[in-house]
């Protein structure tokens, strides 16, 4: 999938090992996977076929472009698609829709609480 990023801070931070381990300590390479993740797959349906991963929270913004929150292991990666997609997107029933999405602007980089007692 092609990736952008929001913002330069955010490419920074996802391009450099050192502000990974500083940003999220021995989480660090669990984001680095995730982001390896991104970049091997075509389309954001590909993306929702691994297991260890999860796609959620799609939304449609007003000017028709999809954005969405990916979890794996703790870690939340929001992005926004480059170009708009017809019709309704549905994580759960539209792997079409979601097939339609190849590029994607990373906006933000973040770590779940840990749930203790889980």
């Amino acid at each position: 999938m092609d990736l952008s990023f929001a913002d330069e801070s955010v490419r920074m931070l996802c391009n450099s090992q050192e502000l990974l381990v500083r940003a999220f300590g021995s989480a660090w390479r669990a984001v680095a996977r995730c982001l390896r993740i991104l970049e091997s797959v075509d389309t954001v349906a590909d993306l929702a076929a691994f297991v260890a991963v999860v796609v959620f929270q799609v939304v449609r913004a007003i000017d028709g472009i999809v954005e969405f929150v990916v979890e794996h292991a703790r870690v939340h990666i929001q992005m926004r698609a480059l170009t708009p997609v017809p019709g309704p997107v549905d994580r759960q029933t539209d792997r079409e829709g979601l097939a339609l999405i190849r590029a994607v602007s990373i906006v933000s980089v973040s770590l779940a609480p840990a749930v203790i007692g889980a």
